[in-house]
């Protein structure tokens, strides 16, 4: 009982001091240090998702070794094919997101996840997705990463408790939040979001390009076969005919090209970025597939 009221105290004061810093310049930290009440060894990042542009990165406590890969690198333009990203101008209310609520059948077992998440190196992720206004969105994630653990139930049972007071206090305390960005950055998303639909578009069929991007955002064959209405086994072939096309043989390898030839896109505008990858590593080593 002691415990328990001590527990209550000092919950309490968290609070406190988190409403006390709503607008102020350390509401970040204390948001993130309310947070870690209840999950000592949460990764917690926040990030400005503006409509039609890049997001910022406003705060982040993850390892200096897994930093860059998850702030810099994504907003470089991985962020079009994360779940949470998509989420917030799908006409979603705000709310608490599990990862495994948003990826769609047979996500976990993908080598799509096996991939990404290996780099990242998050083992589970919950995201608050706050409607600043209709052209603003903070996005709180709360992950936890170099742990082979994902959340138990009571602690997705804690975060999601946690909704009403993180998103309460993200959107007073962001309320006046003037979105500051420039004509470069309107650019660079439009031509990220042209850069990913086309991949691969002067290799591959129209069809095979519909493979490509459903496979890219973590679909397996068979969501994909739901979501095309055409049957399982077409689906099989349109991605083995892709495959061959591009000299890949796995979703790893897939991935890891779209995100190789992410950098060309900014540079060569209204072009397939991925035959200008593959047009450069030609150049650079005569043994590659040309």
């Amino acid at each position: 009982m002691k415990h328990d009221i001590e527990r209550m105290t000092l919950w309490n004061d968290k609070v406190g001091n988190l409403i006390e810093a709503i607008g102020i310049n350390n509401f970040l930290h204390t948001l993130s240090d309310t947070i870690k009440f209840f999950i000592p060894d949460a990764s917690v990042i926040v990030f400005s998702v503006p409509k039609n542009q890049q997001p910022q990165c406003l705060f982040d406590n993850y390892p200096e070794s897994i930093r860059k890969i998850n702030t810099s690198d994504w907003v470089s333009g991985a962020y079009l094919l994360d779940p949470f990203y998509i989420k917030c101008f799908d006409d979603s209310p705000q709310g608490a997101y599990h990862l495994l609520d948003l990826v769609p059948e047979g996500f976990l077992t993908s080598e799509y996840y096996q991939l990404y998440y290996s780099m990242t190196q998050c083992k589970d992720e919950v995201c608050f997705i706050a409607h600043i206004h209709k052209d603003l969105r903070i996005s709180l994630s709360v992950a936890r990463v170099q742990d082979d653990r994902g959340f138990s139930t009571q602690e997705l049972m804690s975060l999601r408790s946690l909704s009403s007071i993180i998103l309460n206090a993200l959107n007073k305390h962001f309320i006046k939040h003037q979105i500051v960005g420039s004509k470069r950055q309107v650019k660079l998303h439009n031509q990220l979001q042209a850069g990913i639909k086309n991949f691969g578009t002067s290799i591959l069929t129209l069809r095979e390009q519909d493979m490509i991007q459903y496979i890219l955002l973590g679909h397996s064959s068979k969501t994909i076969s739901k979501q095309l209405d055409i049957s399982f086994d077409t689906v099989k072939m349109h991605r083995k005919n892709a495959y061959a096309k591009l000299n890949i043989s796995s979703q790893a390898e897939l991935f890891s090209l779209g995100l190789e030839s992410i950098p060309y896109i900014e540079i060569y505008p209204n072009k397939d970025p991925l035959q200008i990858f593959l047009s450069k590593t030609c150049d650079i080593t005569s043994s590659a597939p040309c």
